[in-house]
This record gives structure tokens, sequence and C-alpha cells, in this order.
């Protein structure tokens, strides 16, 4: 009878945390960095500030995040750290 008990628990724990993750994957709103108001996570350019908020990678052409030190997609550094010692 506790081993029934124990797998219905551990069945319950397993679906929930699994919804919680792919919560976090679908999210469908972000915050500007800029504003901090909410927009939607598929924009360029914030509405309201007019912050840019993505680019195009110059290397690959993927859309990556502009403050973003290199393309996860190529691994090309980004064009504003270009010839900077950090």
């Amino acid at each position: 009878m506790y081993i029934i008990q124990y797998m219905v628990f551990i069945a319950l724990i397993y679906f929930v945390l699994r919804n919680e993750e792919k919560l976090y994957f679908i999210k469908d709103k972000e915050e500007c960095k800029n504003c901090g108001k909410e927009i939607d996570n598929n924009l360029l350019y914030c509405p309201h500030c007019k912050e840019e908020i993505k680019k195009n990678c110059e290397c690959c052409g993927k859309l990556i995040y502009t403050d973003w030190r290199y393309c996860p997609f190529c691994e090309e550094e980004s064009y504003k750290d270009k010839g900077h010692i950090l």
C-alpha cells in the first residue's frame, strides 16, 4: 500500500515540475532593459522607449540580444566588443 502511495506522490511531483519547466520556456513577454515596461519577446525595439532589444548577428544572421557579448550560434564576437580588450 505504501509503495502505491509513494509512486503516486512521485508522479504528482514529476508532473508539477514538468509543467513549470514548460511555462519557463513559453514565456511570451519580457521586460525592456531600458525603461522596464513589459513587451513582447519577439520585438526588435521597445515600442515605449525605442531601445534596441535584439539584432541580427553580423556573421550568421541569427537573432540575438544586443547585450550579448558573443553569438551563441556561431560564437562570433559582438560588434560592440571587437577590438576592445576586456
